[in-house]
Order: structure tokens, then sequence, then C-alpha cells
């Protein structure tokens, strides 16, 4: 291999090709530093072969054992692989096999003609996931170091199990009452000796009573002492002058000293009581932080109800001591704050192109749009500075004076073509014909505005089929309709551009709908009128014959069967 690059430097990938156009063995290799040690030992020079022995010849009936074929090679490390990795190597070379057990994909893979690419493909997945195991014992171990700087060490495992026993210990003290009062029939009947054995019992008996008693006392006070400590570490209080005291006391629990060193519970007492109210005041602020943030959202036009609903819960939880559970819910709340405004953004993210959409189709009208121009770079300004209520306000008044120039320019000179209203009225949900003496040019306006109308009422009604709020592009629907009945083409276009805008937006809650209910769009079909099979499918609801132009609904709901479905029929 003189002349090649320094195999250090080259990647894993060029060394197994290496090895593999040399012909390396490399089974078992999983790591680089295994794979170039197998190149390595191949680089070495061959020794000189000694004079060959003459051997005695074999016996005629015996046949020399076949050299095994590269499959069989690698039946060993497909054996050792787990199934679930067979069949994901079997998939990536497509390779179907019959059977489900192990056995079955062994003996696929082995004589397959591709099967040292597939050994290859296991030694990389077997490598990858050495790797992960690597990466995960190091994410535990650094979790437990935090774990062990953020919480100083407070067990002592002899005092706990003695501080357990003493915590769940049955204190009686009936037996020397027991004692005692027999004592003092005895002594009633004068007959002293008795009197005085039962008095000696009910002092021992009531003596270790009285020993398990205290010994309670004091598992109580210590356990209550180190919750309170942990809890507040875990709120971020300084813990490390508490934590050697409590120490302390359970070393002179476990000897039997706490009695006579009484101070040092005294002590401790008053050093977690200092760290709860610490870690009452830590609590406080958290949640305090968190209400600010929902304060600002709500400002800029957030819906926070349910967020400062969660804050109201973690208030009471702190109230209660439950600082852990209340700073987890305050987080929660400020998680759904921050959420709350994104939405708030799009929202009006997505008024503002609506908006500019119309103002653009307002321009190519003639009619002067400037101000609405200024009014959405201003609010383009805002919502990139973060100020929502301002950006939304400038969006109003950019649709406010779009609607102002189109209402100047159909009063400019030259504009003022009597109109005529419609004969009679139309029903509800049926776009306005466009009256009568219009201009060409308006009546193109019209045409194009009563199109769009036609096009999305249905996309409505589906909507409303789904319980969908569409009030919005229902009310832009009816505005446009409005003008087209008095002959303002131009106002009638831009407020059923606002109606179409709407209905996209309802057209990706009903694409979900339709997906819960197993309605999908068609692949294929047969045009109803000239038998065709070219045609064209719109999510809309809509679709198109590409031979004959034929403009069919292949989206019709229940409630309302037959129509246009006349004219297609589904193959």
């Amino acid at each position: 291999m003189a002349g090649e690059p320094s195999l250090k430097s080259s990647t894993v990938g060029e060394l197994r090709a290496l090895a593999k156009e040399k012909g390396v063995d490399l089974a078992g290799a999983k790591t680089k530093a295994q794979i170039l040690k197998r190149l390595e030992e191949a680089q070495a020079p061959e020794p000189v072969p000694a004079v060959p022995v003459p051997k005695a010849e074999a016996p005629a009936s015996v046949a020399p054992a076949p050299e095994p074929s590269h499959g069989e090679v690698n039946r060993a490390l497909f054996a050792t692989a787990s199934l679930s990795a067979l069949k994901g190597i079997a998939k990536a070379f497509g390779l179907a096999v019959k059977g489900s057990r192990k056995p079955a994909y062994i003996d696929a893979l082995v004589v397959h003609p591709r099967s040292d690419e597939m050994a290859e493909a296991l030694r990389d997945l077997g490598a990858i996931a050495q790797d992960t195991k690597e990466v995960e014992a190091v994410g535990r171990d650094l979790q437990a170091i935090a774990e062990r700087v953020r919480m100083p060490e407070v067990r002592d495992a002899e005092a706990d199990a003695l501080l357990d026993a003493a915590l769940n210990a049955s204190v009686d003290f009936a037996g020397a009452e027991d004692h005692l009062d027999q004592a003092h029939r005895w002594f009633e009947s004068r007959l002293y000796d008795k009197t005085s054995k039962a008095a000696e019992e009910a002092l021992s008996t009531a003596w270790l009573a009285y020993d398990a008693f205290l010994n309670s006392v004091w598992a109580h006070s210590l356990l209550a002492a180190q919750h309170m400590l942990v809890d507040a570490a875990q709120a971020g209080a300084n813990v490390d002058r508490a934590a050697p005291i409590l120490l302390e006391a359970k070393r002179l629990f476990r000897e039997g000293k706490l009695a006579e060193n009484r101070g040092v519970v005294v002590k401790l007492s008053e050093m977690v009581q200092e760290l709860y109210t610490e870690e009452m005041r830590l609590a406080r602020e958290f949640l305090a932080e968190k209400r600010e943030v929902a304060r600002q959202a709500q400002n800029l036009g957030a819906d926070v109800v349910i967020a400062l609903e969660v804050l109201d819960e973690a208030s009471k939880a702190a109230t209660a001591g439950e600082h852990k559970r209340a700073m987890t819910l305050a987080s929660k709340a400020e998680e759904m704050a921050k959420g709350a405004l994104a939405a708030k953004r799009d929202q009006v993210g997505r008024q503002l192109e609506t908006v500019s959409r119309a103002v653009d189709a307002t321009k190519k009208l003639g009619a002067d749009v400037m101000a609405s121009e200024e009014a959405l770079a201003s609010a383009r300004r805002a919502l990139d500075a973060g100020q929502l209520l301002t950006a939304g306000e400038f969006v109003s008044r950019a649709e406010l004076e779009a609607q102002r120039a189109i209402q100047a320019r159909a009063g400019a000179p030259g504009q003022g073509v009597p109109r005529t209203l419609g004969a009679s009225p139309t029903p509800p949900g049926t776009p306005t014909p466009p009256p009568v003496g219009l201009t060409p040019e308006q009546q193109k306006v019209a045409d194009a505005a009563a199109k769009s109308l036609r096009n999305i009422a249905p996309v409505f009604e589906e909507a409303d089929h789904y319980g969908i709020d569409v009030t919005a592009g229902r009310g832009a629907a009816a505005e446009a309709q409005q003008l087209l009945g008095t002959g303002a083409a131009d106002a009638a276009l831009v407020a059923a551009t606002r109606a179409s805008e709407a209905s996209k937006g309802a057209l990706r809650s009903i694409l979900i709908e339709r997906q819960k209910e197993g309605i999908a769009k068609p692949a294929q079909g047969e045009c109803g009128r000239c038998h065709q099979l070219r045609l064209e499918f719109f999510d809309d609801g809509w679709g198109r014959c590409l031979g004959c132009g034929n403009i069919f609904r292949w989206r019709q709901l229940p409630a309302s069967p037959g129509g246009l479905l006349g004219r297609f029929r589904k193959k």
C-alpha cells in the first residue's frame, strides 16, 4: 500500500472501502481503531515460507473440504444480530423473506448475492448502536454529576434506616398504666412486696415506651427538616450551611446522643425554617416572573386566559407549600402564554398578507393606494418589533384606506356611469349578478368578483357542515354581493378577495375533517360530458376536464346529493 495517504487521517467510511478493496476482513471491527489495526496487520510483510514437507496422500475416498462461501462467513455475524436489525437490513436491500423467525432471515441474508454488503451495513449499525450507548452513558453520568453538584449529600444509610423504623414505630403507654393500676390495687390490699414489684414493672415499661416516643419525635423532626431542606435546594436556595448540621443530627441519633444534644435539633429547625421562607420567596418571584410574561402577552392581544388559570393554580400550590408543583405549573403557564403570543403574531401576519393582496388588487384597478401601502409598511415594522396591537391597527387602517380609494375611484370623473339594481332579490348564499349599465372594464371586474364568490360558496357550506367558523368570510362575501348589487365592482372585487382568503384558511381545517372521515380527493375519473379521462381535481371540491373544459363539483355534502354530480361519474 505504498504511496497511499495516512490511514489515521481517513474517515471510517474510507477505511472500510479500502479494506473491501484489499480484501481485508473487518468482522467484529466496529471502531476506527479496530479497523486501523486490521489494515495495518494486512500491510505487514508476509513471512518467507519454509520448505514444504511432503505430506502423505489422503485416501482417494476422502474429498477436500470446500471453502466456505462469503455468505456462510457472514452467518456468524447475522446470528449475533437481533431480529429487528435483520428485518431492517432486509428491508433496506429490498429483500422479501418468507417466514417471520430469525433463522429464516439469517438463511435469506446468507444466500443473497449482496450478502457481503448486508454484513457491512450490519456492522455499521452495530457501531452506531455502540456509539449511541456511549453517548447515553455519558449523558447519564453528566446528569448524575449535575444532581450531586446541585444537591448536597444528606444521606446516612444507618441513621436513615433507624429513622424510618422510629417514624413508623407504635408508642404504647397502656402497658405502663396497667402495671401502675395493679400496683395500686396491691397497695390497697396491704401487699406491699407485690406493690413494689408492680411499680418497678410499670416504671420499666414506661421508660421503654418513652424511648420509643422520643425516637419517634426525633424521627419526625429530622425527616421533616430533610424534606424542607431538599425542597429548598430544588427551588434554588443555598443549603450548604444546613446540610452538615442535618448530618450531625443524624449521627447523634444513630449513636443515641441526640437527647443530650438537643441544641443541634433546635439550630437545624431554625435554619430549615429560614430556608423554607427563602424557598417561598423564590417561588413567589418565579411566579411573578411568569405572570409578567403572561401579562405582556395579554397586552399584545394574545389569548392567555388558560395560561392565567394555570398561574392561579400555581399560586394556590405555592400557598399550600407545594413549591415544586407551583414552579412546574408556572413554567407550563409560561409556555402556554408564549404559544398564545406566537399564535397572535401569526394571526396578525396572515391578516397583513391578506390585506396586502387586496391592496395590490385595488392598485391594479387604477385606484390610488398610497395611503394603504404606507399603513402596510408601518404594520410590517410594528410586527417585526413585536408590537402586535400596533401592527393590527395599521392593518385595519390599510384596509380602510383601500376601501376609500375604491370609493374615490368610483366617484372620479369618467367613472360615474349610471348603475341599476337587480330586478329581484337573490336567495341567501347566492352571489348577486352584476347590474346592467356597467362599462366593459367594470363588467370584467364584476364578473371576476362574481366568479370568485361562486367558487368559494361551496367551501363555506362544507365549513358549516363541519362546524368550522367562517363568519368573517361570509361577512366579506355578503359585502361583495351588496356591492355588486349597487354596481361598485371594484369594491366588490376587494371584498370577494377577502372572502377568498378566508375560504383558504377554512379549507385547511376542512381537509383535516375529510381525512378523519376517510374522504380523499379522487385520483381519476370520467368526464360526464365528453367521457374523457383527462380530469383534474382540486382541494376545494372543484374539478375540471382538460379535454372539453367542463367544470364540475367532485365533493358533494350528504345533505345535498345530486346536482353537479350528474355530470361526473367516478371510476
